[in-house]
């Protein structure tokens, strides 16, 4: 989880310097290349082994480049492909409607269900091994107690 969080935070800094810069348009950027490289070590810490033995671990860093490009415009089209946010966001919300019937269908099934079981489970009984009831006494045959 902590890697995605940095990549996340190099793409949008990418993003934000080129719209800053004003060399591309911020809403038709797509990420062309992303790298990730070796980078420079971090600071040396002791190593300790067995037998009185100590070497020198190393931190080892990466380094991520990112490389974001413009998708060109297209005369005529109010979107850019299938990176235009007005087809995503209408998808997103087409979704979002789905999920919500779905939900309301699945909870009128279990209420369909629980109204079908009613049958099944006691109505109003006092459950017998509540702490406030005297258990049933035992009836012992005084024949076999010789």
């Amino acid at each position: 989880m902590k890697v995605a969080k940095d990549v996340g935070r190099v793409i949008n800094f990418a993003r934000r310097q080129a719209a800053q810069k004003g060399l591309l348009d911020p809403s038709r950027l797509v990420l062309s290349q992303f790298y990730v490289t070796k980078g420079r070590f971090g600071p040396k810490r002791p190593d300790f082994r067995a037998r009185s033995h100590i070497g020198m671990r190393r931190q080892r860093t990466s380094h991520l480049k990112v490389s974001i490009t413009e998708v060109p415009f297209v005369d005529g089209k109010k979107y850019v492909g299938k990176f235009a946010r007005g087809i995503n966001k209408a998808r997103w919300q087409a979704y979002k409607a789905q999920k919500a019937e779905d939900k309301k269908e699945w909870i009128r099934r279990m209420e369909e269900g629980r109204k079908s079981r009613s049958h099944l489970e006691p109505q109003n009984q006092p459950n017998p091994c509540t702490p406030f009831t005297t258990p049933p006494k035992r009836v012992v045959d005084s024949q076999f107690l010789l």
